[in-house]
């Protein structure tokens, strides 16, 4: 889970380890999120794409240079309601992109199985 504010990690970790008993992993920079998949394999990245440190697109970009073949999973998961930031997330390498005041843990883990299996997939 990416995201620079440390209330908005705290509350979804919670939400999807209760609802989804997911193992969340938290970090709050692009930098960190981009070591973590370097370091680690992910199942699935959910990405805020409003962060202080570097717009989220830099993770997609970084984690996706093949958006035909998609290696890794990716949610995005923002608080701007945008359809072209949503369209372009997706164009760029994300299965999804949710609001998050439209959004529950329940649906979150929707879109991240969802995710999850588009990857497999390909």
């Amino acid at each position: 889970l990416v995201d620079d504010d440390p209330e908005t990690l705290d509350t979804w970790a919670k939400g999807l380890e209760e609802c989804c008993h997911y193992k969340v992993l938290k970090v709050d920079t692009v930098k960190s999120a981009l070591d973590l998949c370097r370091d680690q394999k992910m199942d699935c990245v959910v990405l805020d794409l409003d962060m202080d440190d570097a717009s989220g697109f830099e993770v997609l970009l970084s984690l996706v240079p093949d958006r035909k073949h998609r290696q890794i999973a990716i949610v995005v998961l923002t608080r701007l309601i945008s359809p072209v930031l949503h369209n372009m997330a997706v164009e760029y390498g994300a299965q999804a992109c949710l609001v998050k005041q439209r959004t529950s843990p329940k649906l979150l883990d929707q879109a991240i199985q969802t995710a999850i299996a588009s990857t497999q997939a390909d």
